[in-house]
């Protein structure tokens, strides 16, 4: 029989490391040894609320409520889902019985906050969460709260000030340097604003960050010809989407002419470059975003891109580093990294690569491809299979899963035999 401590130590790291589903299949042998166990039922509970299976998540919830019914992660889970479902008085029902027994149960604070908003009782919200305040007086996420609380009451100097008072108790604080931006926007004060989305783009310069910093400082400039370069680029974009190249690449260029710093404009006219399969004016392009915006983590994932298509391995390598380290959690740019190492045919930090891109998005069918066509170039068909399988749920349009799936049912077929030639075939997008 399996051991009862074992299994709860292997689920709780899987959990952690947010492999929910195997940490639910483990979590439920410990039920069935032990159905009373807390952590198991307040975790699968979390699981189905992640997936947002919320009645078999209350399920799970109510019954850690029967075992202890003062359990502090039970009540709140209640209360999120309430809000979730915008119940929200059952919500505060279990949120204020939440912070009674345990005072310093932050979240459940800034979701109780969260409900009486959505009853627009502004006045109850700034209560409770200065009540959390004076449990936990250096907590950033209550302070941001009263800045959201005050900007919906458009008390927009009042929201700043808590605002910053977050990011003072938290320096890399994203989502408080972006809402304060927007309070400083509202009130016309665009220097400040910029400043402030320019903190948060630094710390996370995903895409919508970008966009929104640059769209500030377009705002912010008086030349109209500045302001119409990105109608050249919304219409680049048009005749991209129509495959008229040469026409996509004059409107991008026309833009560029407008506002020499256009980033988007550099990123958009090298995707175009790209489709042409000109791509060393692609890679040229890129290099100019960076310039201009050395922050600029699409800028190095696509010339990573371009660079594997022009056999420049180093050269790739050093621009999937680099966004990585500008957004180590972004999946796209983790499986490309599992590719360049395939393609260097370190299949098992390859495979590494792509179960961490899955993780991080298990929707993305590309990455579970990607992954079946490593296992398939170690010989590990029946993996392949799966993978192929479970590709083609996530996309039954993917030609190129079903093609792979077929071969690898040919090779199984043959006892695992390879003639060599199905290895050679290396597509980038597998």
């Amino acid at each position: 029989m399996a051991d009862l401590g074992e299994l709860i130590k292997q689920a709780r790291e899987l959990f952690d490391r947010r492999s929910y589903s195997a940490a639910e299949g483990v979590y439920k042998q410990v039920l069935t040894l032990e159905p009373g166990n807390l952590e198991a039922l307040t975790n699968v509970g979390r699981i189905h609320r992640y997936r947002k299976e919320y009645d078999e998540a209350l399920g799970f919830f109510q019954k850690t409520l029967e075992y202890d019914p003062r359990n502090t992660n039970a009540l709140y889970e209640i209360g999120y889902i309430s809000v979730e479902r915008r119940d929200y008085d059952g919500a505060l029902k279990h949120l204020y019985k939440t912070v009674e027994i345990d005072p310093h149960y932050i979240k459940a604070y800034s979701e109780a906050a969260v409900a009486l908003r959505g009853k627009r009782d502004f006045d109850q919200a700034l209560s409770i969460l200065k009540t959390g305040l004076n449990a936990n007086p250096a907590d950033s996420k209550l302070y941001y709260e009263l800045g959201f609380t005050h900007f919906d009451k458009k008390d927009f100097d009042s929201a700043i000030a808590n605002y910053l008072k977050a990011i003072e108790l938290k320096p890399d604080y994203v989502n408080a340097y972006k809402e304060a931006s927007l309070a400083y926007e509202r009130k016309g004060d665009f220097r400040s604003a910029i400043s402030y989305m320019e903190g948060a783009y630094k710390r996370v310069p995903d895409q919508a960050n970008r966009r929104t910093y640059y769209d500030l400082k377009r705002k912010a400039r008086p030349t109209d010809g500045v302001i119409d370069s990105m109608t050249y680029v919304k219409q680049g974009r048009v005749y991209h989407d129509e495959k008229k190249y040469d026409e996509a690449i004059a409107a991008y260029s026309k833009a560029i002419e407008l506002e020499k710093d256009n980033v988007e404009a550099y990123l958009a006219r090298s995707s175009t470059y790209d489709a042409k399969k000109d791509y060393i004016r692609g890679v040229e392009d890129c290099a100019k975003a960076i310039e201009f915006d050395p922050y600029c983590e699409e800028a190095h994932y696509v010339a990573q891109e371009l660079y594997r298509k022009l056999k420049e391995g180093q050269k790739a390598y050093e621009h999937i580093k680099a966004a990585l380290k500008l957004l180590p959690r972004d999946d796209r740019v983790i499986a490309d990294w599992g590719r360049l190492l395939r393609d260097d045919c370190s299949y098992e930090k390859a495979r590494d690569m792509f179960n961490k891109a899955a993780e991080i998005n298990p929707k993305n069918y590309l990455h579970i491809l990607g992954r079946g066509r490593t296992y398939e170039l170690m010989k590990k068909y029946a993996e392949s299979e799966r993978d192929y399988e479970a590709a083609i749920k996530l996309n039954p349009n993917s030609k190129v899963a079903q093609e792979n799936l077929a071969r690898v049912k040919g090779l199984l077929g043959q006892g695992g035999v390879s003639s060599g030639a199905q290895d050679k075939k290396i597509d980038g997008y597998q």
